[in-house]
């Protein structure tokens, strides 16, 4: 239930009508929420990292977003690995299909 309620919030945050900084505060604070807690944080990862390379920092953002895949697939979470946003291959915005 708690993963749900992070993806939500920083799902509401990303694409909600804020800027990018509240997400990845929200995000950043989420992660030390659910340290511990190896696949939470990778859920909460796939989105951070997008916001991140949105933001700028697209190394970070690339490296944290296939960190997050990588533990998403060995958890057998096949298609949130395959669906979480554009799977580390942040290079532009918006992404081209």
């Amino acid at each position: 239930m708690l993963d749900a309620l992070d993806w939500a919030t920083l799902g509401a945050s990303f694409f909600g009508p804020g800027h990018l900084r509240d997400t990845i505060r929200i995000g950043e604070s989420l992660l030390v929420e659910r340290a511990g807690h190896e696949l939470a944080c990778a859920n909460v990862m796939s989105m951070l990292g997008s916001a991140i390379a949105i933001n700028g920092d697209h190394d970070r953002g690339r490296t944290m977003t296939a960190m997050a895949v990588a533990v998403q697939r060995e958890a057998g979470m096949l298609v949130m690995a395959g669906s979480g946003p554009w799977d580390g291959r942040i290079s532009r915005w918006p992404p081209m299909t």
